[in-house]
C-alpha cells in the first residue's frame, strides 16, 4: 500500500508541473489539479521508513495517466506553443554586448544630385542679317557678309567649334562669334558647342552659296577741264603728315597718368608737340559720346557722374569738336569700344551730326578705325566718310596676312595699324603694305628705341602714351 501511495503521489506531483508549464488554453482559465484528488483518502508516510530505494522501483505501476517525462542527456524539440496575442507587445531590447568588437561605421552614401540639375544640350543658332536660319539649310550669301553663330545654355556656353569645307574642328571661346568668307564658291559650315556643365550639342551643318560682293561704282566726275592733268596725284590725309606720333588715348597726363582722354592730357601733349591724338569713345546712360576708356563705375552712370569721379576733365564728343576750332592744325583718331551693329550706329549717328552741326570740314581731320571687314562695309555702306581717312587696326581681326593685305589694296584703304610686336616679327607684312602706299602705325610703344628700330624696319607711325618729337630730335 505504501508504494501505491508514493507512486500516486509522484505521479499527480508530474502533472502539477506539466499542466502548469503549458498554462491553460484560455485566459483567466485555471485548472486546480486538487479538484481531483480526496486527500483524505491518503496515508502519509514517512519518508524515513524507506531504507532502500528499489522497493519503490522494482516492482514499477503502469499509469494510464498523462505520460512520465523522464529527463535526458540529450534536450529534446522544444514544444511549440501558440500564444494568442491580446495586448500589443513591448520591443524588449537586448542590452548592449559589452564585450563584441564594435561594428565598422556605415558606408557614407553620396550627396544627392542638385535639385536644379540642368541636363538639356546647347542651342545652336545661325543669322545672317539678323535672320535665323535652319538646320540643313543653304545660306546665300555675299563675299565678306557675315555669319553670326550664337549658342545659349542656362549654364552658359563654353566653347563653340566650327568646321568650314571639311577642314578640321576649329575652337571658339564664348557664345557668340562671327564668320565671314573671301572666297566665291559652295561649301559648308558644321556647328557643335559645349555648355559649361559639358552637356554638347549636335553637330548642325549648312551648305552656304557664295556670290562675289558687288563692285561699287562712283558716280561719275565731272568733265575735267582741258588743262587739268589727266590723273591726280594721291595726296596724303591731314592726319598722316601731321607727325608720325600718335598721342594715346590723348597721352600721358602729369607724367604718371594714361588713359585719361582728358582736356588737360590734350593741351599738356600739345604744348609737347603732338598734333595727333587718339581718343576713347563710349556712350553714357544719358546718351552722350564721352571721351572713356573705361567707365568709372557702371555703364548706367551719366556723364556728369563720370566727369565727377575723375580728378580730370572729360568732354563730350560735342567739347572734343569745339576743341579742334580752336587747335586748326590738331587732328583725332577715333577709338570706339563697340562692335555690334546697333551700338556703331548710334555711336557714328552721333558723329556725323555732331561734325555736320558744328563744321562739315572738320570730318577732314578725324581719322576712323574700324576692327574688322564687316564693320569697315557697315561704315561705308552707311556714312559718306572721307575713305582716305579710314585706319584698319586689326588687333581684333581674323584675317590672315594675305587677306589683310589684299582687302586694303582692294578697297584702297590708306592705314594699317597693328601691335608693335606683330610689327616686329611679321615683318613681310610690314614690306608689302609699304609697297601698296599703305601706311603702317604700330601701338602702343613708350620706349624710343624700340620705337626707332620699328620705324627703321618699315612702320611709319607710333601710338604712345609717354614719348614726344623732342624724343627723336
Amino acid at each position: 500500500m505504501k508504494k501505491i501511495i508514493f507512486i500516486f503521489i509522484f505521479a499527480v506531483t508530474i502533472i502539477i508541473v506539466s499542466v502548469s508549464s503549458c498554462g491553460s488554453e484560455q485566459e483567466g482559465q485555471e485548472k486546480d489539479i486538487f479538484n481531483f484528488i480526496d486527500l483524505n483518502d491518503i496515508d502519509i508516510v514517512d519518508i524515513g521508513d524507506i531504507t532502500d530505494i528499489t522497493d519503490i522501483t522494482e516492482e514499477p505501476t503502469e499509469l494510464t495517466t498523462e505520460p512520465i517525462i523522464q529527463e535526458s542527456e540529450e534536450p529534446t524539440e522544444p514544444t511549440e506553443i501558440e500564444i494568442q496575442e491580446t495586448t500589443e507587445p513591448e520591443e524588449i531590447t537586448a542590452p548592449p554586448d559589452t564585450t563584441a568588437e564594435p561594428s565598422a561605421a556605415p558606408p557614407r552614401q553620396p550627396p544627392p544630385p542638385p535639385a536644379t540639375e540642368i541636363t538639356e544640350i546647347p542651342v545652336i543658332t545661325v543669322k545672317v542679317n539678323g535672320v535665323d536660319i535652319s538646320p540643313g539649310s543653304t545660306i546665300n550669301l555675299q563675299e565678306q557678309q557675315r555669319v553670326s553663330i550664337s549658342a545659349n545654355h542656362p549654364s552658359g556656353i563654353s566653347e563653340i567649334y566650327y568646321s568650314s569645307g571639311g577642314d578640321v574642328f576649329q575652337r571658339f571661346k564664348g557664345g557668340l562669334m562671327h564668320l565671314w568668307y573671301d572666297e566665291p564658291g559652295i561649301t559648308t559650315l558644321q556647328i557643335s558647342a559645349t555648355a559649361a556643365t559639358g552637356a554638347k550639342s549636335a553637330i548642325f551643318t549648312y551648305t552656304l552659296n557664295i556670290s562675289p560682293r558687288p563692285v561699287r561704282v562712283a558716280a561719275a566726275p565731272p568733265p575735267a577741264a582741258p588743262e587739268a592733268p589727266a590723273e591726280t596725284p594721291y595726296v596724303r590725309p591731314g592726319y598722316m603728315k601731321a607727325g608720325f606720333l600718335v598721342a594715346h588715348a590723348m597721352g600721358i597726363l602729369d607724367g604718371s597718368r594714361a588713359y585719361t582722354n582728358s582736356l588737360e592730357a590734350f593741351k599738356q601733349n600739345y604744348e609737347a608737340g603732338h598734333r595727333i591724338f587718339e581718343v576713347d569713345l563710349q556712350i553714357t546712360a544719358d546718351g552722350l559720346l564721352a571721351t572713356l576708356h573705361d567707365y568709372a563705375a557702371t555703364p548706367s552712370w551719366t556723364f556728369e557722374q563720370e566727369n565727377d569721379a575723375v580728378p580730370y576733365t572729360l568732354m563730350t564728343f560735342w567739347g572734343l569738336c569745339r576743341l579742334l576750332t580752336e587747335y586748326a592744325d590738331a587732328y583725332i583718331i577715333t577709338d570706339t569700344k563697340y562692335r555690334d551693329s546697333a551700338s556703331n550706329k548710334k555711336t557714328f549717328d552721333i558723329i556725323r551730326d555732331t561734325i555736320n552741326a558744328i563744321d562739315p570740314k572738320l570730318i577732314n581731320r578725324i581719322a576712323i578705325q574700324f576692327y574688322d571687314r564687316p564693320m569697315y562695309y557697315f561704315l561705308t555702306d552707311n556714312y559718306s566718310f572721307p575713305k582716305d581717312n579710314y585706319i584698319y587696326t586689326i588687333y581684333m581681326t581674323h584675317d590672315t596676312n594675305r587677306q589683310i593685305v589684299d582687302f586694303v589694296k582692294r578697297e584702297k584703304v590708306r592705314a594699317v595699324a597693328m601691335w608693335d610686336h606683330k610689327a616686329e616679327k611679321d615683318k613681310d607684312l610690314v614690306a608689302e603694305l609699304s609697297n601698296a602706299g599703305v601706311t603702317v602705325y604700330a601701338h602702343t610703344i613708350n620706349d624710343t628705341d624700340a620705337a626707332r628700330d620699328l620705324l627703321a624696319n618699315g612702320v611709319h607711325g607710333i601710338y604712345t602714351d609717354t614719348l614726344t618729337p623732342e624724343d627723336f630730335d
